[in-house]
């Protein structure tokens, strides 16, 4: 299910306002995460200067679970 496609019907906007205007609405970045910037965590994580990081949940979300 397509649910940009689905939420633009409904509210009458294009889909690319869907994901300016209520998709990143919250977002404290007003962006969505790289994959560039994801890559980024995955190789400290998997680096010796990691070696102490252990249970424990890493958000590169741009701050949406921070809301």
């Amino acid at each position: 299910m397509n649910q940009v496609a689905d939420t633009a019907k409904v509210r009458g906007i294009s889909e690319e306002d869907v994901i300016k205007k209520v998709m990143l609405l919250n977002q404290a970045t007003k962006k969505f995460a790289e994959i560039e910037e994801i890559a980024e965590a995955v190789s400290y994580l998997c680096s010796n200067n990691a070696a102490s990081v252990t249970g424990t949940h890493i958000s590169v979300d741009g701050g949406w679970s921070a809301q």
